[in-house]
Order: structure tokens, then C-alpha cells, then sequence
């Protein structure tokens, strides 16, 4: 149950990738059900589906109304065959997604267990129990936030603080150890979507100007699938007279991704809403000092003067003036990057993987059924 999933690039789908693959290192059965989607604004589906070593059963996906964040996307077909899968655990991951109301209707009508992540954005508009988005986390039996602000936001919504569990997303180190910097002069890094909306890029590049008033030779690299704004925003560096200073690269391999790591002296997110950040974690392994919005869930990752520097959302003359001072004060940047460094080893995905299961085990004991546990998860 799913609308995207490897190789669909997002946060959600490396989230249900890594717990997939940790459980059935660990002995369990795993089956993914998610649609043909690679994403959906612009809407596009899958050229390719690469064979992994995980059940992955693929569905048409059909959009039945335009709205936000991809909201009116069905796939009715992966609810006909959720019904009939014979499973332990339902875990089912998006706020107010297809696969929530699939999982919601599993277990109205068999008391399957439910688990939820919703990954929702703390601080986002809600409507309380009259939010339709909802509906599916009332029926979940556990709801997993992945911060502290996430479940707060979710306890608005009238859930249960006691049906609650925080358990964040993680990393996996090894690829990150002994990475050594590239002295490719200033750089300054953004990974991620090219998604104006969630992301803020439009801030990045109206903070551009700014920054290259104090350092002359800065330059921008923003790595990351196209969701339909790379054209403005090279229409508005172009405006700003800053397009040759700034390089876009499209979707880049993970070798790729962690070179310009390396090659970054710091990295930027000016995020306007931010569940957690998997790619904020990846450049604080990296050892490079942050600077983020001070949104969702990302003041729990990054501590402000520690390990990065916090700024206000939709603020280029803030986020300018944070990144010209790391990039002014390269030793002061230097011992942030470090620090984000020992910060990210506390995050592994060895340690969500155990979290959850130990979820999955007490839901499924409350049935009589013993591991190994069959489990569908559906990302975003």
C-alpha cells in the first residue's frame, strides 16, 4: 500500500526502504504495496521498477481530483488485494494518503493491526476531528511521530499522547565514515527536491545576491529531482543575474550525492515545512555545518550555534546573512560540522528498525501470532 517507493526518491520512501530491509535481515516477511508512481507534480509514473530483494507489488495509480501534495491519488486496486493479504501488521505511512484509508479499512473490517507514520509538518494548518486527513490515525492502534514536535501536532488532531510513538528517522553511517572534504572553494550545498512549496528554494536563490556581496566567490549547488519549479527558479536566478554561480543538477546517484557532500563548506535548507529531514541527517554524517529554518521537526536535529544555524522561514535577507558567516568564519564552521557529526551517530537505522518492531511484536501478540511477523508498509 503506497503511492511512491524506490526508486522514487524522497525521505518517506528511503524511510520504508531501510525498516524493509532491516526486517528481513532480522527473519521477517515483508510486502510492499505501492503504486506505479515516481511523483506526482509533475504527475510520473515509473519507466523502470529494479528488482530488489523485497516484495514489491506495484499499482495503478489514478488521479481522481488535483490537489495538494498529491492528495487526490487513488490506486484502487492495491485496496482489493490489501484485503486479501494475508498479514500481522498493516503499516501505513502519509497523512491523509491513499494507503491510510486502505490500512483504516483493513482493520474495520478484520481488526488487523494498524500502524501509521504519518510524517506529517508540526505547525501545518489542521481542522482538528473535522480534518478528513485524519480519520485513518483514529483507527490506528499505534502512530508513529517521528519528533517530539510531530507528536504534539498529532495530539491536536485528538489522538491518544499513550497511542504515540517517537521514533525518528536514521542513517546509515557507514556510508559517510572517513569521508574527506574536497577544498572546492565555497560551496554551499542543497540536497533534496527541487520543490519550491516544501523546500523554499525561492528563498535560497532571492538569498544568493546577498551572500556574494560578502563572499565574492560562493557558489550554489542544488541537487535533487525536478517536482516542476526548476524553471522558475532558474528564471529568478537568471532575474537576479546569480545563474552562473548556482548549478543544478538534477537527480544525482548516492555516490554522486555524498561527492558534493564532501565537496560542500556547509549545507542549506530553507525548508518552509519539515517533518524531520532525512538529507539534513546525511550532511551532518558528512561532518558540514547546516543551516536550516527553524521549522517541524528540524529543531530537534539541529541545535542553533551547536551544530548549524537556525533561521526564520521565507527570510533571504536571514538565511544570507547565516551562510556568509560560516562561510566568513571557516573554523567556527569547521568545529559545528564536527559536532553535527557526533549528533548523527546517535541516529542508525539498526536502532528505528528495533523500535518498530518492538511495536509490530505487541500488536501482534495481542492476536496469538508468533514472529517471524508479516508485515505490509506503505510510504507516502
Amino acid at each position: 500500500m503506497t503511492q511512491r517507493f524506490f526508486p522514487a526518491i524522497g525521505g518517506v520512501e528511503e524511510h520504508v526502504l531501510q525498516i524493509s530491509k532491516g526486517l528481513i535481515s532480522r527473519g521477517h516477511s515483508v510486502t510492499i504495496f505501492t503504486s506505479d508512481l515516481e511523483k506526482d507534480r509533475p504527475f510520473a509514473r515509473l519507466k523502470v521498477s529494479p528488482r530488489i530483494d523485497i516484495d514489491v507489488k506495484r499499482f495503478t495509480a489514478v488521479r481522481i481530483v488535483n490537489l495538494r501534495y498529491g492528495l487526490g491519488i487513488i490506486s484502487p486496486s492495491m485496496l482489493l488485494n490489501a484485503l486479501k493479504e494475508d498479514v500481522d501488521v498493516v503499516h501505513a505511512h502519509g497523512f491523509g494518503y491513499w494507503p491510510t484509508f486502505v490500512g483504516m479499512t483493513r482493520r474495520a473490517l478484520d481488526n488487523t493491526p494498524l500502524v501509521i507514520t504519518p510524517h506529517s509538518n508540526p505547525g501545518s494548518k489542521i481542522y482538528g476531528f473535522l480534518d478528513v486527513r485524519a480519520l485513518p490515525l483514529k483507527f490506528a492502534d499505534r502512530v508513529i511521530a517521528l519528533t517530539l514536535a510531530e507528536k504534539n501536532h498529532l495530539q491536536v488532531l485528538g489522538l491518544n499522547r499513550n497511542k504515540i510513538e517517537v521514533i525518528p528517522n536514521g542513517i546509515d553511517f557507514k556510508d559517510y565514515e572517513g569521508l574527506k572534504n574536497m577544498d572546492e572553494g565555497d560551496i554551499v550545498a542543497y540536497v533534496g527536491r527541487v520543490d519550491i512549496n516544501h523546500k523554499g528554494l525561492d528563498t535560497l536563490i532571492k538569498a544568493i545576491p546577498m551572500v556574494l556581496k560578502k563572499v565574492r566567490e560562493a557558489r550554489f549547488i542544488i541537487a535533487g529531482p525536478d517536482w516542476g519549479d526548476m524553471e522558475s527558479l532558474k528564471k529568478t536566478a537568471s532575474k537576479l543575474n546569480v545563474m552562473e554561480r548556482v548549478t543544478f543538477t538534477g537527480s544525482v546517484p548516492r555516490k554522486e550525492k555524498i561527492k558534493i557532500y564532501a565537496m560542500a563548506k556547509l549545507c542549506v535548507f530553507p525548508s518552509n515545512i519539515e517533518p524531520f529531514g532525512i538529507a539534513i541527517l546525511e550532511a551532518m554524517s558528512s561532518g558540514k555545518p547546516i543551516v536550516a529554518t527553524n521549522v517541524g521537526g528540524i529543531p530537534e536535529l539541529i541545535k542553533n550555534g551547536w551544530t548549524g544555524i537556525l533561521v526564520p522561514p521565507r527570510n533571504p535577507r536571514a538565511l544570507a546573512d547565516a551562510v556568509s558567516y560560516l562561510l566568513l568564519n571557516p573554523d567556527e564552521a569547521t568545529k559545528m560540522g564536527e559536532r553535527a557529526r557526533a549528533v548523527a551517530r546517535n541516529y542508525s537505522w539498526d536502532n528505528v528498525v528495533d523500535k518498530i518492531l518492538r511495536v509490530y511484536e505487541a500488536l501482534a501478540s495481542h492476536r496469538a501470532v508468533s514472529p517471524p511477523i508479516t508485515t505490509i508498509l506503505s510510504p507516502k
